[in-house]
């Protein structure tokens, strides 16, 4: 098996503070592509239905073998569930595009919002570190207040205002405490 790219190069070329789009996530893949030439890799996208998920299956590249996992298939807050499937599957590359993202909900159902965006992240970062695989973790702007009127810096102080944003961050925590050489992208919109 081949070593993992150097992904952080493959993300330092996307400006994080932009909105994600479909043509921001085919220019995510074709810099993977770049960076694997004519080798294959196994990637694994949980919360392969969503918005993020949905674009990210329709624009994979044939270089790469993807599966894809929703709710139904991969619960990663089950920690049993996550630990088999990833020591069974062994991909190269974990895109976690999964959340809990009812905002308003999350106030009511701070148990659920925990359990998928800081338990669940925890969860694959921990199995990705034991694999070796790249993890890339998809996070959020309601990390901070909102107050600035231009874009974050990456090592700004976060500042969550609601549970959803504080569940989050509190993903972002673990994830780097358990895999530190994960990357964790930051985005205000996704469409």
């Amino acid at each position: 098996m081949s070593a993992a790219p150097d992904l952080g190069a493959l993300l330092s070329q996307i400006s994080l503070s932009i909105a994600w789009s479909g043509t921001i996530i085919r220019r995510f893949w074709r810099g993977n592509l770049g960076l694997l030439g004519k080798l294959s890799m196994k990637v694994l996208i949980v919360g392969s239905q969503g918005q993020l998920g949905t674009e990210l299956m329709a624009s994979q590249p044939a270089q790469c073998l993807v599966q894809g996992l929703d709710l139904e298939e991969l619960d990663i807050s089950d920690r049993q569930a996550v630990e088999t499937l990833i020591e069974q599957q062994r991909p190269q590359l974990i895109i976690n595009a999964a959340a809990y993202t009812a905002v308003d909900k999350a106030e009511s159902a701070a148990e659920i919002a925990y359990a998928v965006n800081a338990e669940g992240a925890a969860n694959l970062a921990r199995m990705a570190a034991c694999i070796n695989a790249q993890l890339i973790s998809i996070s959020t702007d309601f990390v901070f207040d909102g107050r600035r009127s231009e874009p974050y810096p990456v090592d700004h102080q976060a500042h969550p205002l609601s549970v959803y944003g504080a569940s989050k961050l509190a993903g972002e925590q673990q994830i780097l405490r358990l895999n530190p050489q994960a990357l964790i992208v930051r985005t205000a919109w996704v469409y």
